[in-house]
């Protein structure tokens, strides 16, 4: 890694291992680490990462990624009368949603929740149409093809386009062919793997 990008490491790995009580900083941080692979000096995987230096399983790691950019969307409408939220539970159920069905779904959460904090529960309730026009719109687009990719192929896809994006910097460089050669190779490897993992998917149905 360049001197940079261990200078982001260990400025994302201080937030992570001192803000285990703030949520959206450690997603944040965890969500950096991952899209610019700043574990790959010691670890083969973000999930290996996560598992041994912070002892996270996947899910929990991928759920506080998501839920920071839950509370992203938020951000601008926080103040005294629209609260963000407190912890990662709260806002579980608006991942995958759009930044404008975020917003409306915890303001309706709110509301359901009168003077108190709005609970998981409550927000699951506030967003469930947008969920059910999510699902609606996914199955009339694609016919036949699943409602949505299971979460190996979407990690499948998020590696392919990290690793592919780091070759092409490489490559743009023109002065170390030796190190993007491998990272392409890495690319056609994921690539085939997330080719493989759709068409046994497709297959199955």
């Amino acid at each position: 890694m360049t001197a940079a990008e261990k200078a982001d490491l260990e400025k994302y790995e201080e937030i992570i291992g001192q803000g285990f009580g703030t949520f959206f900083e450690v997603g944040q941080a965890l969500g950096e680490v991952k899209s610019g692979r700043l574990y790959r000096e010691g670890y083969s995987t973000f999930e290996d990462y996560c598992r041994e230096k912070w002892q996270y399983d996947r899910s929990y790691a991928y759920r506080l990624i998501g839920a920071q950019q839950v509370v992203a969307a938020l951000l601008p409408i926080g103040d005294n009368d629209t609260p963000l939220p407190k912890n990662e539970c709260q806002v579980r159920p608006l991942v995958g949603l759009e930044d404008r069905q975020i917003i409306t779904a915890w303001k309706k959460a709110i509301e359901l929740a009168g003077n108190n904090a709005p609970t998981a529960e409550l927000v699951k309730k506030a967003a469930a149409k947008f969920r059910r026009k999510t699902g609606s719109r996914k199955t009339k687009d694609v016919g036949s093809e699943p409602k949505a990719k299971s979460s190996a192929e979407a990690e499948l896809a998020s590696n392919l386009v990290s690793t592919l994006r780091e070759a092409e910097r490489e490559v743009q460089k023109l002065t170390n062919c030796e190190t993007a050669l491998p990272l392409v190779r890495a690319a056609m490897e994921m690539a085939e793997a997330l080719q493989n993992a759709l068409g046994s998917k497709t297959g199955s149905l």
